[in-house]
């Protein structure tokens, strides 16, 4: 309960919690023990919304197969789960390497271990996770998608800052540049991948002209 107590604080004070010094297995105990009691909220509310889609549409949607509708519904809460707990996880890890990559080995703004990294981006995830059973709710769930992630953004600017004693300036320059060479990368790769597919392609398109002029009968 304690933890979840500072969990919660970061809404109002990221700065406070952000100082808090975690090995990456603390930091992952840290946002499980958080994300318990958002995830039954979860699937409360998840199922309420099932029940009243069944009692509301099941007459009239798949026709009138109201088992099927709740099968969707109870996918979309198992997929809630996974995101919870798996996704948003493996996320963390890579994100925070990513950052640690670029402040650390790139721009040499960071001066501490991943460790930190790890744990401001953890720490920036709470927000959202914290309430993200309100995404389950209709059309709020759309605001509070839009607004929980732009307060992650600011958690993880001042998580970053604290994390590794540095300007915040230099940690939005961090991010920014992260999110650069994230990009860059990417682009990289669709354009190797879009190159190799339509070097095959005509490869594959010529063998095959080849191959039908070559059983033609010449006049």
């Amino acid at each position: 309960m304690k933890n979840i107590n500072l969990g919660w604080k970061v809404y109002f004070h990221p700065s406070l919690l952000a100082k808090s010094r975690m090995s990456v297995g603390d930091a992952l105990k840290f946002y499980y023990q958080n994300t318990v009691i958002p995830a039954i909220i979860f699937i409360i509310i998840g199922a309420a919304m099932i029940l009243l889609g069944v009692s509301t549409y099941g007459s009239t949607l798949f026709g009138g197969n109201a088992a099927f509708l709740a099968g969707i519904g109870a996918a979309a809460i198992v997929m809630g789960l996974v995101y919870f707990w798996i996704l948003v996880p493996i996320s963390i890890f890579i994100n925070a390497f990513i950052y640690q990559l670029v402040g650390y080995n790139l721009l040499r703004i960071f001066d501490k271990n991943y460790d930190r990294s790890f744990a401001a981006v953890m720490f920036a995830e709470l927000p959202m996770m914290l309430l993200y059973w309100v995404v389950a709710i209709p059309v709020v769930g759309i605001v509070a998608l839009v607004v929980l992630s732009v307060w992650s953004i600011v958690v993880l600017i001042v998580s970053l800052a604290s994390q590794h004693k540095i300007k915040r300036t230099d940690a939005v320059v961090a991010i920014l540049a992260a999110m650069l060479l994230v990009f860059a990368l990417t682009a990289v790769i669709f354009a190797f991948t879009y190159l190799f597919a339509s070097a095959a392609f005509l490869s594959r398109a010529g063998i095959g002209a080849g191959s039908v002029y070559g059983t033609m009968p010449y006049p």
